[in-house]
């Protein structure tokens, strides 16, 4: 959202920041509401991270803690005892996989809750409406997804000219690699579905 704030003594002396909230919604209808800062930092983070994977995946850890204590840590009391967790990313929330990102030092989201995403958070409810509730032991994990070379002509509204290189998410192959291997260690023999290679 975006937050003004007084520069000066001058009605004219405004500037304007953008910020990040958080609002969680538990299954008993309570809401709060919960501020995570400016949206210009959170952006450092998150492109560290991703560019991080891709070039010393190792070194990753640490832009994955820093962006667990922004992203994460504000939100923990809400999310302890918590099995289940749907979330509906915007901004550059929506450029990470939260599952895998620490809630305290230790402790890796996916490890205490199944993680799920939906576009919008009055999609999922309208969703739930006409659909039975999923078993909370199922995933399903997509990454390292090769494109076709005409994969732009497939793509309603795409460039016809745009190539795999420019779709392909760099980093997702690790992504994947360390969601599924915290499932299993969580959530043995639950069901697991994984989607890479060519599509």
């Amino acid at each position: 959202y975006g937050h003004s704030q007084q520069k000066g003594q001058t009605r004219a002396g405004y500037s304007m920041e953008e910020r990040l909230l958080a609002f969680v919604i538990r299954s008993d209808g309570s809401l709060q509401c919960f501020q995570l800062g400016p949206v210009g930092p959170i952006n450092q983070q998150v492109a560290r991270f991703r560019s991080e994977l891709r070039e010393d995946p190792a070194a990753a850890d640490a832009a994955r803690v820093q962006l667990g204590r922004s992203l994460l840590q504000p939100l923990a009391a809400s999310l302890r005892d918590v099995t289940r967790i749907h979330v509906s990313p915007d901004g550059p929330v929506a450029q990470l996989p939260l599952a895998v990102l620490p809630v305290d030092a230790t402790d890796f989201l996916i490890e205490s809750a199944a993680v799920s995403y939906t576009p919008s958070a009055r999609q999922w409810i309208r969703q739930q409406s006409d659909s039975s509730p999923l078993s909370s032991q199922s995933l399903l994990a997509v990454g390292g997804i090769a494109y076709a070379d005409d994969v732009g002509s497939r793509i309603p509204g795409a460039a016809a000219d745009i190539t795999p290189e420019e779709l392909f998410l760099a980093g997702t192959e690790l992504e994947l690699k360390q969601t599924t291997a915290a499932f299993r260690q969580q959530f043995p023999g639950a069901g697991l579905t994984v989607m890479s290679g060519t599509a």
